[in-house]
């Protein structure tokens, strides 16, 4: 568990370590979330301030508290920002939750505007073979992207779930 700081209240500092690790999908829907008695335990605080933190993730329609049960993350789709994102690449080495894959439905290559090729001095560089051979000499046709060339993608999307009739990326 972090450290408790002076600068934020306790139960909002809880209440955002949980909501980071909801928004990472380290805790996925439907899963259970520490009981007030645990994060009291877990945080050292009182339990009182346990509770508000759990109220303040309500509050904020991420989780949802069940008379007798518990308190479960709820159901609905979270949008994740890039920090969240970046935040769990950074600590599990993957991109993806499980059960969560994207589609490239297309790429290819496309010659770099004016201005991102002058920006990144692409115009300027010499055309090097870096996949082993030689480039083809036929003017205008090249076995490896030209510098000045940028990579493209015309479709992407994210998904969860088990991909149809694909193989899982990992």
């Amino acid at each position: 568990m972090p450290k408790i700081e002076e600068t934020q209240p306790k139960y909002l500092q809880i209440a955002h370590h949980i909501r980071d690790q909801i928004l990472r999908g380290d805790l996925r829907p439907g899963d259970e979330v520490p009981s007030e008695r645990q994060l009291a335990a877990d945080w050292s605080v009182s339990r009182p301030t346990a509770a508000r933190s759990l109220e303040a993730l309500r509050h904020q329609g991420l989780v949802e508290k069940r008379q007798g049960s518990g308190t479960y993350v709820r159901g609905q789709a979270v949008n994740r920002r890039a920090r969240e994102l970046y935040g769990r690449a950074k600590q599990t080495g993957k991109i993806y939750t499980p059960g969560e894959y994207a589609v490239i439905a297309s790429a290819g290559w496309l010659e770099a505007p004016d201005y991102v090729a002058e920006s990144l001095n692409l115009a300027a560089a010499p055309a090097r073979c870096t996949g082993g051979g030689s480039p083809r000499t036929t003017p205008g046709r090249s076995r490896f992207p030209l510098p000045g060339s940028v990579p493209t993608w015309a479709s992407a999307r994210r998904s969860s779930g088990t991909p149809t009739g694909s193989r899982r990326a990992r």
